[in-house]
């Protein structure tokens, strides 16, 4: 999985263009490929250094995506997949 990985934060963040192994789903769970990835106030005050509570880094910043379901963990429907 190609991913932008946040290395450092604060006024000269270091982002680096990465591939990353590709992700499983877990039981109960589905796996989304990821299509679009809105950059929000949120992650923008993580890369600045401003919000340091529970953020742990390297990290993949974004969490507002849009995607298509591609796999699904044991007790997740396969009709979600497409």
């Amino acid at each position: 999985m190609r991913a932008v990985v946040l290395e450092t934060a604060g006024p000269a963040p270091h982002l680096r263009d990465a591939v990353l192994p590709d992700p499983q789903p877990a039981p109960d769970e589905a796996l989304l490929r990821v299509t679009a990835c809105g950059f929000s106030h949120h992650d923008a005050l993580i890369m600045e250094g401003t919000l340091r509570r529970g953020v742990t880094l390297p990290r993949v910043p974004g969490h507002e995506v849009t995607g298509m379901v591609c796999g699904v963990g044991d007790g997740v429907p396969a009709s979600l997949i497409g």
